[in-house]
């Protein structure tokens, strides 16, 4: 039953891995904008107190994160597996979340800095698991974003759980919601409707995507009967460069790359296979360069002694 619950597969078979003293954790595009593994304000700053975190020794024999999970994680020596690890990943379970974390050295974040960012990192973990479940313990339909601030053009992933008057989860066809812009933004227009689908592994659980037309705020509301027995939430769109959304090496993309065009994708521990694949055969190369005469300092003089020679043979043989 607690393995149906983790956001990743197992392979019971299999040991734990010894990987090398090197390797540290790297957050995905989804860690970065999740406020679990929020520790510092500017992103530089907050990879590098993540890269502090090593050596890890072991890790847990893990397949891939379940399908619908989402990994806020890996390894930084990703470019050298087969498949990347969900080092840090969660996904929702029943009404509420799980997270697994695959690791157990984060007390390394007390190195130097005490409690900083050690004890930051569970309380938000302990915030973000139960603080939505708690503040709409009350509340019959409890409506939910996948993140707080979106890039334009980006789809937001929309969650509405759904209980009977005996706090059940309720089971049916869908469940219509209203996304609208903020008072700032009201320009956008009326309220666009949403429908919501049952998922069909979580009873009670609704999905759905919303496509914002615009940057702004948006508040996301459950339908005018189905309001009072609801909360509202609230995301950001903004007008991010969409070249630093996701900053990490595409290394599948790059594989793809090779594959297509005949060549082949190196990893760093694989540099060493890269003479063998140079040609090394010779081959010659004709090179063309058209120079214009018309601006060359030595016309001109030539000009003036072929003409000057002229004037004299025509001055000596008495020519007209």
């Amino acid at each position: 039953p607690v393995e149906r619950m983790l956001p990743v597969e197992f392979d019971p078979e299999a040991e734990w891995e010894d990987i090398d003293d090197s390797v540290y954790p790297v957050l995905t595009p989804e860690g970065r904008s999740s406020l679990v593994m929020t520790l510092e304000n500017e992103q530089d700053e907050n990879d590098l107190v993540w890269s502090r975190v090593a050596p890890l020794d072991r890790i847990p024999p893990l397949l891939a994160p379940r399908p619908g999970a989402t990994v806020l994680a890996e390894l930084s020596d990703t470019l050298s597996r087969d498949k990347r690890y969900p080092l840090v990943s969660w996904q929702r379970y029943g009404t509420g979340k799980c997270m697994m974390m695959a690791t157990d050295r984060l007390w390394l974040l007390r190195f130097k800095t005490g409690d900083k960012y050690h004890w930051r990192v569970w309380s938000q973990c302990v915030q973000f698991l139960t603080l939505s479940r708690l503040m709409g313990e009350h509340k019959q339909v409890r409506l939910e974003t996948d993140r707080v601030t979106y890039p334009v053009g980006g789809q937001v992933m929309l969650y509405a759980h759904l209980l009977d008057e005996d706090y059940e989860p309720l089971t049916q066809q869908g469940f219509e919601i209203e996304v609208s812009a903020l008072a700032a933004d009201a320009a956008d227009g009326e309220p666009q409707r949403v429908t919501l689908r049952p998922d069909a592994s979580n009873p009670g659980l609704y999905e759905g995507y919303f496509s914002p037309p615009s940057a702004g705020g948006y508040r996301v509301e459950a339908n005018v009967a189905d309001r009072p027995l609801s909360n509202t939430v609230e995301f950001q769109v903004a007008d991010l460069r969409p070249e630093l959304a996701n900053t990490d090496m595409q290394i599948e993309h790059l594989r793809r790359i090779s594959d297509l065009s005949g060549g082949e994708c190196l990893s760093a521990l694989d540099l060493k296979k890269l003479p063998s694949l140079l040609n090394r055969d010779p081959h010659m190369m004709t090179t063309r360069t058209d120079r214009p005469l018309w601006d060359n300092v030595l016309i001109a003089p030539i000009l003036v002694i072929l003409l000057g020679f002229e004037w004299i043979l025509r001055r000596k043989y008495d020519l007209s």
